[in-house]
């Protein structure tokens, strides 16, 4: 599933009107304090312990977010995940309340479906957190390594291919 270059600014936009809310403005990006500001509360627990009523394949947990439920968010990560890959966990279930899909929970396994709102998701959570410009900037100034470029924004190397090759830097 490919986005229109409509829709990559829209998401692009709503990542950075994130960023912008929640006061920040440098790496690595708090994505608790994002998740906060958005009315969010985050939850670590191992995949055995989802409730059994959860609709989310505990053998393929990565996070959920069940929306709205006495006026705040639930977001849940898989707490034996790796850090890089519960931020941008967190990140990807933010793409999903702040880009207003529609259900009210959504459940993300590690490897995640073509469909459009997972798509979405995921590339809102580049954006927010591996900012265009920001990314721009430390190549220009301060480092073109991979390896460094993961240390300063607190991301996993495939995070930093994926959003340089999309920007083709």
């Amino acid at each position: 599933m490919t986005l229109t270059k409509e829709r990559m600014q829209e998401i692009k936009d709503k990542a950075n009107e994130a960023l912008t809310k929640a006061h920040i403005n440098v790496t690595p990006v708090d994505i608790e304090k994002i998740a906060r500001v958005h009315k969010c509360e985050i939850i670590s627990l191992y995949p055995t312990d989802l409730p059994e009523d959860f609709d989310c394949p505990r053998n393929d947990f990565a996070g959920a977010i069940i929306k709205n439920i006495k006026n705040k968010n639930y977001i849940f990560v898989n707490k034996l995940d790796a850090d890089v890959r519960m931020r941008f966990t967190i990140a990807h279930e933010l793409g999903h309340l702040l880009l207003d899909h529609g259900e009210k929970i959504d459940c993300r396994g590690k490897f995640s479906s073509g469909e459009t709102q997972e798509v979405e998701a995921q590339e809102f959570a580049g954006n927010l957190l591996v900012p265009e410009g920001w990314l721009r900037y430390v190549i220009k100034n301060v480092t073109t390594s991979n390896d460094r470029l993961v240390r300063v924004f607190d991301v996993s190397l495939k995070v930093i291919e994926i959003r340089r090759r999309r920007l083709g830097i």
